[in-house]
């Protein structure tokens, strides 16, 4: 079975490596590279281009990115209960003790940092093939077959989850509309599409409630 790896990192050169090293020492990892925060949180959450890709079972993170660091990524990623069993590797130039504290305030699971020479490069990334994809018991997938089986209704409780997070950005749309000058022509359109938008989601949610009852009831053991 593959490995799915998320690479949180904006240096193609080291990109690059991390991908050409991966591919020698298991040819098995697939690595999906995204070069700032915000593009790892739309990975993890199927959002614009994103919607058809894995949920990886590894993360590895740079701290110092762009539009979003990987402090607040760290952040973010284990605050959310769909996503803060995934294991985060912090894989850093920064050997600074602050970086290496907070990290592991912020729920790391493990720091790394950069080595400058290509074969410690090496070494290192067959370490963590060694211990986290080899040996090291990792969350199930819900898109995995096998996780499927032993959790029948994952697949609905994770579609049921996006709609969940559908509404919550809908409703914030609705506090910028309210940002508005009361004058504004175009507020009223925004309001009523906005609503229209929110009746559509709850009515989902409605019809797929029934369901989710059904695949909860199924997942009780038989006394």
């Amino acid at each position: 079975m593959s490995t799915e790896i998320l690479l949180v990192e904006d240096n193609p050169g080291d990109a690059r490596l991390l991908r050409e090293t991966f591919l020698g020492v298991n040819s098995s990892v697939h690595l999906h590279v995204v070069c700032d925060g915000v593009e790892g949180l739309a990975f993890l959450r199927y959002q614009g281009e994103y919607i058809n890709v894995p949920r990886p079972d590894l993360i590895l993170l740079d701290l110092n990115l762009p539009k979003m660091d990987g402090r607040e990524f760290l952040t973010h990623v284990k605050k959310d209960p769909r996503l803060s069993t995934i294991p985060i590797i912090v894989l850093t130039t920064s050997q600074a003790e602050v970086d290496i504290v907070k990290s592991y305030e912020l729920q790391a699971n493990c720091y790394l940092t950069k080595p400058w020479e290509l074969s410690e490069f090496g070494s290192l990334v067959k370490s963590l093939n060694d211990f986290w994809i080899q040996r090291a018991s990792l969350p199930k997938r819900f898109s995995d077959p096998v996780a499927c089986q032993d959790a029948p209704g994952a697949a609905l409780g994770t579609l049921l989850n996006h709609v969940d997070l559908l509404t919550e950005e809908l409703k914030g749309l609705r506090g910028t509309i309210n940002e508005l000058p009361t004058d504004d022509p175009c507020r009223p359109e925004l309001e009523k599409s906005l609503q229209a938008l929110l009746n559509v989601v709850t009515g989902v949610k409605a019809d797929l409630a029934p369901t989710s009852a059904h695949a909860t009831a199924a997942m009780r053991p038989v006394l």
